[in-house]
């Protein structure tokens, strides 16, 4: 009698601390298996994407999918939930599609940060160091951007889409620069996109006619690569503080740049 008291409270014992053992993951894990929504704050506390790929792939394991991948099914077989099957056709809910939105944009999110962690550059121009920040290609963004370049110490750029634009797939294109003979080479060979979502019509904050929801944001790369060329023509740089009315300005052969209140 005495030992199978005291078998019954190792075990309470071991269940409580498997409860408290369990890490983020695994906790989210549960919730997906339940089918509850998960809140933004939450994905974003998972800064691994190995972490984040077995959250994406735990949605479609609640369904029963059978992976090639040995590692995930390994994973997964460990759980006595999870009940694999051939050739199924998977329908997922509403609370599925949401949580594998925020997943892939955390995923992207990550992606992006470890493009652009990248060490300064030693030896940068005068005319580099000049292009460092946030440039666009109009003098006043009351409104928003139109096509905001950032030039980063790091010889890596970012270019924005029209930010105004509501219904836009492309969001914004990552690659290199330098200035070489009075010209600004660009080489992008990466770009943030919206895959997935609908077209609705916009809000009164849109400039387009129609804006695209419930997609979720891809870090892919651009295929093919796109190489720019501007030949510099003039530098103006302001002696007083950035505004919207007062900007140092770089005129190109093609476009010109204003630079942005920080």
């Amino acid at each position: 009698m005495e030992n199978k008291k005291l078998h019954l409270i190792i075990s309470i014992i071991f269940t409580i601390n498997c409860c408290f053992l369990k890490n983020k993951v695994e906790k989210i894990i549960d919730v997906i298996i339940d089918n509850k929504k998960i809140s933004k704050e939450d994905i974003q506390s998972i800064e691994k994407i190995d972490e984040l790929r077995l959250l994406r792939n735990a949605v479609f394991a609640r369904h029963g999918r059978t992976f090639n991948d040995k590692k995930l099914q390994n994973f997964f077989e460990k759980y006595s939930w999870y009940k694999p099957k051939k050739d199924i056709k998977i329908i997922l809910s509403n609370t599925d599609e949401i949580i594998l939105n925020l997943i892939r944009n955390s995923e992207s999110s990550i992606l992006i940060k470890q493009f652009l962690n990248k060490p300064k550059k030693n030896n940068l121009k005068n005319m580099e160091i000049t292009l460092i920040g946030d440039w666009d290609t109009q003098p006043v963004s009351s409104s928003g951007y139109v096509n905001k370049h950032t030039f980063l110490e790091n010889g890596l750029v970012q270019i924005y889409e029209d930010e105004m634009d509501c219904q836009k797939r492309l969001l914004s294109s990552f690659g290199t620069w330098r200035i070489e003979n009075d010209t600004l080479f660009i080489n992008l060979s990466k770009k943030l996109v919206i895959n997935g979502g609908k077209l609705i019509p916009s809000a009164g904050s849109c400039g387009s006619e129609y804006e695209l929801v419930d997609g979720y944001n891809a870090f892919e790369d651009l295929n093919p690569v796109q190489n720019i060329e501007y030949k510099i023509k003039e530098i103006t740089s302001s002696p007083f503080a950035e505004s919207s009315e007062n900007k140092s300005l770089i005129k190109t052969d093609k476009i010109d740049f204003y630079r942005l209140p920080k």
